[in-house]
């Protein structure tokens, strides 16, 4: 996965409604909520997105930061650069919202704060509420390295399956190279199951490392990649193949194999030849199981 595709991505909710102003919506939010981050396709750091959420309905709101700034490229057309205490602030004549997406320019530090007025639809007065200037920068870079070593994770995890098909796919040439056959099925079960631990892991690196952006953004980054690299696997379609891939009954066959090898040593033909029989049957079982799953995560991709 790729940084822009990520920065693309992460910067979805901000850049999608940074040109306009969302109206009140039929449901209120219990509290006022407000964001204001630096926005993440913008590399110089000077382009800021203030995001608020009102419990009721506001006419304007007036940002006044913390400092003398010059406010620039103020959007949407209902905003603008105003006098602030300090240098510049942010005003919007909204007429009645309970939310509102403000994009300007300005070179604010990170963490810098500021006042935040809202005035009441109602005429009842305004609130003073206060913003922080965030940066999720860290939480994106994060997210993308998790997201390249599930991607990894992945890969790998696929491959383990191939050779696992392969190795069963031998079936009675396996079992005749006897022990070393075995054996080779084995390690391809070893292989297949610590693919497994190291896809589970880095999957719950990115849930941890998705929710860590949501906190700091405010937005859902649920759309992201849920299988590596491959965007075309959604989460719906990816979580029902790995829970198979868990119930997928896999044995060690070199125990039976020495057992077998053992028997036909002692002349103990009968119950050889039974062993040998159920060990083939194993086989056979475990073949199709997992032919069936390596089918299923090849479409997913």
């Amino acid at each position: 996965m790729t940084a822009s595709k990520v920065r693309k991505f992460v910067a979805l909710g901000t850049v999608a409604a940074a040109l306009a102003v969302a109206v009140a919506a039929p449901a209120r939010v219990a509290a006022d909520t407000v964001k204001w981050l630096v926005d993440s396709n913008d590399m110089s750091g000077n382009t800021l997105v203030l995001q608020v959420q009102s419990s009721s309905p506001f006419k304007s709101l007036f940002l006044y930061p913390n400092g003398a700034f010059k406010i620039s490229v103020v959007s949407p057309p209902a905003c603008r650069a105003v006098p602030a205490p300090q240098g510049q602030g942010v005003g919007c004549t909204l007429g009645s919202a309970t939310s509102a997406t403000v994009k300007f320019m300005a070179p604010i530090p990170v963490g810098t704060s500021a006042k935040l007025v809202l005035d009441n639809a109602d005429g009842s007065g305004a609130r003073t509420l206060t913003a922080t200037l965030e940066s999720c920068g860290a939480f994106e870079a994060n997210l993308e390295s998790a997201s390249d070593k599930l991607g990894q994770a992945d890969t790998d995890y696929r491959g383990a399956l191939h050779d696992l098909v392969q190795v069963e796919n031998a079936g009675l040439a396996l079992l005749f190279w006897g022990e070393l056959g075995a054996l080779a099925h084995d390690k391809a079960v070893d292989d297949f199951h610590a693919a497994q631990k190291r896809l589970a892991a880095a999957r719950e690196e990115v849930e941890k490392a998705r929710k860590a952006l949501e906190d700091c953004q405010g937005t859902s980054t649920r759309g992201l990649l849920s299988s590596g690299r491959r965007a075309d696997c959604t989460e719906v379609e990816w979580t029902p193949l790995l829970a198979r891939s868990e119930k997928l009954k896999l044995r060690k066959f070199a125990p039976l194999m020495r057992k077998i090898i053992a028997e036909r040593r002692r002349k103990q033909k009968t119950a050889a030849s039974h062993d040998l029989k159920r060990l083939h049957a194993q086989l056979k079982a475990e073949a199709k199981a997992a032919k069936g799953l390596m089918k299923a995560v090849d479409a997913c991709k």
